[in-house]
């Protein structure tokens, strides 16, 4: 039976979970869903939905942000509240068959489908978030408890964060990759010039925020330990500064005081898909050396699928989808010499590696699981409700 569905998103940037989205109302739409999204404003993330023929609306939908004292939370409770209202008028006027929460701090669209009598999907994908703050936490269980017809996790591990109660309605779905973007390069690509590397060097690669969470210190530090035995290895650090100049501004500076001149490129920002694809392509290993757990870590997925093997530290969401990959390995976070012992292991069979890195993506992440999981979930709960 046709299914229309409402996605409610807190930001129109492109991160690893509104990749994910995206992904998914790509395949949900093959499935013969009519994906609707409502974003907060013009961005990267909104043309991306538009050139996917997806209808897309814009409005605020009041993410929960840190809040500092009574004046944060006085304005933040009148967002949800405003947000509530301005979602129910669009609940009554589109009428989805189930509204899609896209995140954890996303409660104003949840209470707005709860009052609408619509079904609420409610995905979570902050495992930081929710261990950090015992006061969010509470107030997240709660609304989950009120609003949320199901629960979708992105991992074993967001999952395990909730109260039993609530895992008892939680459904683990993977992100899924698309392989078909995030894939070999064609003969005769280089794609190292463009971040200005040699083809001769071993490159490593950072995708994601440049935020003090990520461990790109540590990261820096490993890559400091292999300099001693080989000058040709070099850094490729992609991501968005989104707030953290100061903490870039440190990586810098211990950039410079460790020496390494052009051995460490910062190349900022770079857009998703067939562009991220390139980023891939330029480097040897990916890593991912987060300090505290991940949800899962969408960014290894891109690069196994374009045969680049990975690192990731031991804890969250990583340690489920890389536990049988011959192309990854796990180190604890915060040790820069198991991170440079790690590479050292890599980067020499990068090349090896690679079909192994590509056939596990490929066989068990592909685009089309996390849609047909969904897709099912959704006629479960409209059956349900029926």
């Amino acid at each position: 039976m046709p299914v229309s569905v409402l996605f409610v998103n807190g930001t129109s940037e492109r991160g690893g979970a509104d990749t994910d989205l995206l992904g998914v109302c790509q395949g949900l739409s093959e499935l013969g869903v009519q994906p609707i999204v409502a974003l907060p404003a013009l961005g990267p993330l909104s043309r991306a939905f538009v050139d996917a023929r997806c209808t897309v609306h814009y409005l605020d939908s009041a993410p929960v942000k840190r809040v500092r004292g009574i004046a944060d939370v006085v304005s933040l409770v009148a967002r949800v509240a405003t947000a509530v209202v301005t979602l129910l008028s669009l609940l009554r006027r589109l009428r989805p068959d189930i509204i899609h929460v896209n995140s954890a701090t996303i409660p104003a669209a949840a209470w707005a489908g709860r009052l609408a009598g619509v079904p609420v999907v409610w995905h979570l994908r902050e495992i930081e978030l929710i261990t950090r703050s015992r006061v969010f936490a509470m107030l997240l269980f709660a609304s989950l408890r009120l609003c949320a017809d199901r629960i979708v996790a992105i991992s074993g591990a967001v999952r395990d964060t909730l109260p039993p109660d609530l895992r008892a309605r939680t459904v683990v779905i993977h992100h899924g990759v698309d392989t078909a973007t995030y894939c070999w390069p064609s003969p005769g690509t280089s794609a190292r010039a463009r971040f200005g590397l040699r083809d001769a060097d071993r490159v490593i690669g950072f995708v994601g925020r440049l935020s003090p969470i990520k461990g790109i210190d540590v990261l820096i530090d490993a890559l400091n330990i292999l300099r001693e035995n080989d000058h040709s290895t070099r850094l490729l650090i992609v991501g968005p500064e989104l707030g953290y100049a100061d903490h870039v501004a440190e990586l810098r500076a211990r950039v410079d005081r460790l020496s390494f001149g052009d051995h460490v490129v910062f190349a900022g920002e770079v857009a998703g898909g067939a562009d991220l694809a390139q980023v891939y392509w330029a480097i040897d290993a990916l890593v991912l050396p987060t300090l505290v757990p991940e949800g899962l870590g969408l960014v290894l997925l891109e690069a196994l699928a374009c045969g680049i093997p990975v690192v990731a530290t031991n804890h969250g969401g990583p340690v489920e989808i890389l536990r049988d990959c011959a192309a990854a390995r796990m180190v604890p976070p915060g040790d820069p010499p198991a991170l440079a012992a790690a590479l050292a292991d890599l980067l020499p069979r990068s090349r090896d590696l690679a079909p192994i890195a590509r056939e596990y993506a490929v066989e068990r992440f592909g685009l089309e699981r996390p849609a047909a999981a969904l897709h099912a979930l959704y006629l479960e709960i409209l059956v349900e409700r029926a």
